[in-house]
């Protein structure tokens, strides 16, 4: 009870002709208000346990590209807190070149026998042939510059009740290649309304064949013609033309060492394109981050997205009567004697909604 669970529901869902199947953005029979509350959030639902047991039902619609619908029921149980069994995190496998780094996600969904919400808090055994530490519920290794062969470290995590338990990593560490190799810039589409600004994560499957790190170039924007685009920090902002049409400018990345490669991005610009929700991703703030304090600030905004806008124009809503809303943005969290999980709304510009939850500690968890 008082926990998030995320439902993976097209994992077990098929098309008889193999086809792609859409989590639709609306829920056809929502939870029992008295429960909790549930949602959609790209393609998994997520559900807030309200402070009582009981079982809860949701019923959830997928489409075809075709359009063809059928839906199905969700079914969640929700628990008292007597018994609480620990996770059970899995084995984990990644590769590096030596001297390079690289962030390794934590699978943390469905690892807990009682369903509760877990977070990874830190590293318990430490890497041998380099460094891991946890960034942004992330695992971030680097190899050192000589190592090779095999490495292994563990990783602690913790449930919402307070067990704990840890996950066993393992990396692979390669030699680089004697003659460092250019990165690859894969290009990209977007296809957004005329006179609106978005804010393109051009990195995101962009690649380096060496592992190499790779970031935008500062005024490396070219043939923008009638776009305004610019670098800013790792995005690619750009404001589109007022007329319908498709504009393609390029941009160039480079790795750690100074190698280049150029990719394209086209703008696909139409009166008619289809409004996009923004995309809201849990924030979890780590212990360490209350210490001596009676309230926490969390910038909820970082790391969400509007696929047709800009996440800087998003707005922040919560109905949580222990934060309130700073004019950047940001979630101002009173803390108290227990763990926290607030849900915040981001709204676009265009009136679309998307929630996520933020994790916060309790000042006993100090």
């Amino acid at each position: 009870a008082g926990d998030v669970v995320t439902v993976p529901v097209l994992r077990n869902d098929t098309h008889p002709d193999g086809l792609e199947l859409f989590l639709q953005p609306e829920l056809e029979q929502d939870v029992d208000s008295a429960l909790g509350e549930a949602f959609v959030s790209e393609d998994t639902l997520r559900f807030k346990a309200g402070s009582e047991a009981g079982t809860a039902y949701a019923i959830y619609r997928v489409r075809d590209v075709n359009g063809q619908e059928d839906s199905a029921q969700v079914t969640i149980r929700i628990r008292d807190g007597e018994d609480n069994a620990p996770p059970q995190p899995r084995e984990i496998e990644a590769r590096v070149l030596s001297g390079s780094s690289v962030r390794i996600a934590v699978p943390l969904d469905g690892i807990d026998p009682d369903g509760d919400s877990v977070q990874v808090t830190g590293i318990a055994t430490p890497a041998g042939k380099g460094t891991a530490r946890v960034v942004d519920g992330m695992i971030e290794y680097a190899a050192s510059k000589n190592a090779t062969g095999a490495d292994t470290f563990t990783y602690s995590v913790l449930d919402a009740r307070g067990a704990t338990a840890t996950g066993t990593v393992n990396v692979g560490i390669a030699r680089p290649a004697d003659t460092n190799q250019s990165p690859v810039a894969v290009d990209d589409e977007v296809t957004v309304r005329p006179g609106r600004t978005v804010s393109v994560a051009a990195l995101a499957n962009d690649t380096d064949p060496d592992g190499d790190q790779v970031g935008l170039v500062p005024g490396g924007i070219e043939d923008t013609h009638d776009l305004d685009a610019e670098v800013v920090a790792d995005r690619i902002v750009l404001t589109s033309p007022d007329q319908d049409g498709s504009y393609t400018f390029y941009y160039q990345i480079q790795d750690t060492y100074g190698a280049r490669a150029t990719g394209a991005v086209t703008v696909n610009v139409s009166a008619n394109a289809p409004l996009l929700p923004p995309v809201a991703r849990d924030d979890t703030v780590p212990v360490e981050d209350i210490l001596g304090k009676t309230e926490v600030t969390v910038p909820v905004l970082d790391n969400d997205e509007d696929p047709d806008g800009a996440a800087s124009e998003l707005t922040v809503t919560t109905d949580a009567s222990t934060a309130s809303v700073t004019p950047d943005g940001e979630l101002t969290v009173t803390l108290t004697e227990g763990r926290q999980v607030i849900t915040y709304t981001a709204t676009d510009i265009d009136g679309l909604t998307a929630k996520a939850f933020v994790k916060v500690p309790g000042l006993t968890d100090q």
